[in-house]
């Protein structure tokens, strides 16, 4: 029990953590009027009144691997733009072999897909969807859909609405009814579909050589995960300062982490789920210098994490719970997060940080 609670304590602190460095950028992106400060959703703690040792921001260690398996297929780049400055990799495969997402209305929702779009989700074996930022617009969004087998062309068309237009090269682009002209869609190939912006998929479609910050992360990361997040901050880092700047005063707690957009070259995510679920942050700094000052940051989110942890705990003292009542409510919450999820490690080398839950 005591090994489940730490290991659940972790992965509530971690994702406190993550939020606190990530809410910044994103408030920007989204052109938000105030920071987004609120707590992490409500968790408490074993029943215990002893509470168990408070874990500690992991040790730092050396990363010997680089940024990924030297056993990892590379990731296929092709429709890739110089646009996007995210992308996010999943593999539905890996997702839906696991015992946990048998209880979910899986089928409902594979009748769904096929009534609206005419394809089997389940028959995808990489989906890719990637995020354009241009600020002041707002964000706009292209996908790859990769099958593992051809896929019912005439079933898809018959779902779908002819454009006037053609695309390079000859090709059809169709609509989904409904949507108006945007996204566009087009049938790459017998395995591959491609939907996005007119602008944006006339250029996945041209086929030119690419290169930009995140292709650059791209060709290395290793994105044999369930799911893979991918954000390259370079190219705004100059409009999220300028917006972070006209952000109301945030509390003394937190205005370290104002510094972020300063020291911030990416950030990357993995969730793996074999053997065990395992959780990945990386946060890549600018240089050694940002690296290290990261680090830091994450030490003070680790403890501002334990102290919300306490507060909640403090809470239910309160109210005067019941033992009974705090161990079902922990066994509850922490029983999906901490079972088969491996231990706590963080890995500071050349400017990157990385946590893993």
């Amino acid at each position: 029990m005591q090994s489940k609670s730490n290991s659940w304590r972790r992965v509530l602190v971690g994702l406190l953590m993550a939020a606190m460095t990530l809410s910044p950028a994103m408030a920007q992106a989204q052109r938000a009027a105030a920071p987004n400060t609120k707590p992490a959703p409500k968790a408490v703690k074993p029943a215990k009144p002893a509470a168990p040792a408070k874990p500690a921001a992991p040790k730092a260690a050396a990363r010997t691997n680089g940024t990924g398996s030297a056993a990892a297929k590379p990731l296929d780049l092709k429709y890739i733009t110089t646009h996007p400055l995210a992308a996010i990799i999943v593999r539905p495969q890996q997702l839906l072999a696991q015992p946990r997402l048998r209880m979910l209305p899986l089928e409902v929702a594979q009748a769904h897909v096929l009534d609206r779009f005419g394809f089997d989700p389940w028959q995808i074996e990489e989906l890719i969807a990637l995020a354009t930022v241009n600020l002041p617009q707002p964000p706009t969004s292209a996908f790859i859909l990769r099958f593992k087998a051809p896929y019912d062309r005439e079933a898809v068309i018959s779902h779908l609405e002819p454009l006037p237009v053609q695309g390079p090269k000859g090709v059809q682009l169709y609509c989904i009814p409904g949507t108006g002209q945007n996204p566009n869609v087009v049938l790459a190939d017998e395995n591959t579909i491609l939907a996005g912006p007119p602008e944006e998929l006339s250029e996945m479609l041209a086929g030119q050589e690419a290169n930009s910050p995140l292709l650059d992360r791209l060709k290395k990361v290793d994105a044999s995960g369930a799911v893979t997040v991918v954000a390259a901050l370079e190219p705004v880092r100059g409009p999220v300062q300028l917006g972070m700047a006209q952000l109301p005063p945030l509390p003394p707690p937190l205005q370290p982490f104002l510094e972020i957009p300063d020291l911030l070259a990416a950030i990357e995510v993995q969730i793996r789920v074999e053997p065990g679920l395992e959780l990945s942050l990386v946060f890549e700094g600018c240089d050694a210098e940002a690296g290290a000052k990261l680090a830091g940051l994450v030490d003070q989110a680790f403890a501002l994490g334990n102290q919300y942890v306490d507060g909640q705990l403090a809470a239910l003292a309160e109210r005067k719970a019941s033992p009974e009542e705090i161990a079902a409510m922990v066994a509850y919450i922490a029983s999906p997060l901490s079972s088969g999820t491996t231990g706590t490690a963080l890995r500071v080398d050349g400017g990157v940080t990385k946590s893993v839950f």
